[in-house]
């Protein structure tokens, strides 16, 4: 597995800073830059306010980490993958597994 891992991916978390007028708004803020395998596992298209939305499913193996969630976000260049879910067996694994979806550039 670690000769796999060949991917650079960066880790990010949701931050909310005030955003002067009494709310907030959303960021994101990089919080470690780790080695990543990349599966893609499947694809769907659905028709969303009158446009076709494409959706790209993706297994995304990483060394095992205590601080990441599912309500974090890996980014591999200009790719952005939503981490919909986490495969963690515990403090004894090396690797863990992110369930993803790869977001559409904006």
């Amino acid at each position: 597995m670690i000769g796999e891992a060949r991917q650079r991916a960066t880790l990010e978390a949701k931050t909310l800073p005030p955003d002067g007028g009494g709310g907030f708004s959303e960021s994101w803020e990089s919080y470690a830059t780790v080695w990543a395998q990349l599966l893609p596992q499947g694809g769907s298209e659905a028709l969303q306010a009158g446009r076709t939305e494409s959706r790209v499913s993706h297994r995304m193996l990483i060394r095992r980490r205590t601080d990441v969630s599912a309500n974090h976000r890996v980014r591999i260049g200009t790719r952005e993958f939503a981490i919909l879910a986490l495969i963690d067996e515990g403090p004894h694994a090396l690797w863990m597994t992110l369930l993803c979806e790869e977001n559409a550039p904006s």
